[in-house]
């Protein structure tokens, strides 16, 4: 009967992993249920960062299906938008793909980068959507209590600040918790850093190496 029932978890498995490996794709080897649009930008900043889907499996592109993952191959991923850029203001955000600048296909991170900042403006990005998109985004605004050793909630609403929080991101270990004073804080970090420049910013930093998550009881007290 184990044996039996070992079979049939293994078979189950391997015609899981069949479903996953067959997509349908489009002319351009994509996904064929995903949604392609064009975004003219005339800024000479796009406010946007590149990565491959397979360099955000595990972060922003988590809950997407590895078929798809493995069909994006190396194309530029959007992985940092920067709030009210270029890229904000013309759609072009979190998780799509760059097939395109001014008509140039790119294939990488690094070339569409390359190609945007040498591009004449106007230009024409043509873009791609995955289908059924669903994003993990590792950071936001929050309130947040730090300066105490406390395990209880605080009770005053005064006691509580507002803070954009970044776990990992462009700039930080993927265990390292950021909190900066607003997006646009955590945008001039990103930027100075990416310069090489000294950050200017004031950010609180935690290392989340060992840390562990505390679950509130039916009392609603740490357990």
């Amino acid at each position: 009967d184990i044996q039996q029932a070992t079979d049939i978890s293994c078979n189950a498995s391997d015609s899981t992993s069949e479903e996953e490996k067959s997509i349908e794709l489009d002319q351009n080897s994509l996904p064929k249920a995903g949604e392609y649009y064009d975004a003219r930008i005339n800024a000479k900043s796009l406010g946007a960062m590149f990565y491959t889907a397979r360099d955000l499996e595990d972060t922003l592109l988590y809950h997407m299906p590895t078929n798809v993952i493995d069909a994006m191959g190396t194309r530029p991923i959007v992985a940092y938008v920067a709030e009210d850029s270029a890229a904000e203001n013309n759609g072009v955000h979190l998780g799509h793909c760059v097939l395109s600048v001014n008509g140039s296909d790119v294939s990488s991170p690094e070339e569409c980068a390359e190609t945007i900042r040498n591009c004449p403006r106007p230009m024409m990005l043509r873009c791609y959507v995955m289908p059924e998109l669903e994003l993990s985004p590792a950071e936001g605004n929050h309130m947040v209590k730090y300066d105490t050793k406390s395990l209880d909630a605080p009770t005053s609403s005064v006691e509580w600040k507002a803070k954009y929080v970044v776990v990992g991101g462009i700039i930080a270990k993927p265990w390292m918790l950021n909190m900066y004073y607003n997006k646009k804080d955590y945008d001039t970090a990103v930027k100075e850093t990416h310069m090489n420049f000294k950050c200017s910013i004031k950010v609180k930093q935690f290392d989340l190496r060992g840390a562990r998550i505390v679950l509130d009881d039916k009392n609603g007290k740490p357990n």
